[in-house]
């Protein structure tokens, strides 16, 4: 066994004044870790230690709506979502760590680091050889770290939309006259941007006319509008449970 981890608490601290050593103790979450791992390192000499604040890992719904972003954003720019997933890991991806800081490689110029494997960021080049930091994938991220990459790859794609990558003409009738419409309003208007429930829609249907979303809301259009996005947010973000949690209640009969 290379190494022991586990989760806990601080128990206490003391000294052994002959030797001046300090012993520190810990309450352990995981008892198996424990009995199981500590035959394999009670004989070492020297042991590299590491106690930091335990962070919860991301749920793996966080990561697959970080792809739906870079999916839409993809489909945009015309590229592949591969491409645009290495360059939001550049902009607002982590860097992996140890004990004497980020992770760097050297190499001559001209090696080309998308067919060494993982994921790197350019540091610097002088011609003759480039220095490069491996990045952390997002499947690795814990939840801090997954919320503010979402947050930068949303802010590349904050206006979006699930049902249409045309903004500019009605979703309805095509005609490029448009209102952009926040399907979920009010108190849940940031949550429209985030999931990208929002639609193009000429003004006779956003607000003006008898029938349009504002003028006769949770029926016609509207209903019809918020029951694509919840099917969309069931297939791809999470449970109806969920869905009820953030938008208030289930537009679906079944």
């Amino acid at each position: 066994m290379q190494e022991m981890k586990f989760t806990g608490k601080a128990a206490g601290l003391s000294q052994d004044y002959s030797s001046g050593t300090y012993t520190i103790s810990f309450f352990v979450n995981e008892k198996l870790a424990v009995t199981s791992g500590y035959d394999s390192i009670k004989d070492m000499e020297k042991l590299s230690v590491t106690v930091k604040k335990y962070r919860k890992k991301r749920s793996l719904d966080a990561n697959a709506y970080a792809w739906v972003l870079m999916s839409r954003i993809a489909d945009v720019l015309g590229t592949s979502r591969e491409e645009v997933y290495e360059e939001m890991l550049r902009r607002y991806g982590v860097l992996y760590e140890d004990e004497e800081g980020c992770i760097t490689v050297t190499v001559k110029a001209e090696v080309d680091m998308g067919k060494v494997g993982g994921h790197w960021l350019l540091l610097k080049k002088n011609g003759k050889y480039a220095a490069y930091a491996m990045i952390k994938g997002s499947s690795e991220y814990d939840t801090r770290e997954m919320s503010r990459f979402i947050d930068g790859v949303g802010a590349v794609k904050k206006c979006w939309s699930v049902l249409t990558d045309d903004l500019g003409s009605c979703y309805v009738t095509g005609l490029n006259v448009v209102h952009i419409h926040h399907i979920f309003n009010g108190s849940r208007k940031a949550a429209s941007e985030k999931y990208g429930f929002l639609v193009p829609l000429h003004p006779a249907l956003h607000l003006w006319g008898p029938d349009s979303v504002h003028m006769s809301p949770n029926k016609g259009l509207d209903l019809r509008l918020k029951q694509e996005c919840q099917k969309y947010f069931e297939e791809h973000y999470g449970s109806r449970s969920d869905f009820i949690k953030i938008f208030g209640k289930s537009y679906l009969n079944n």
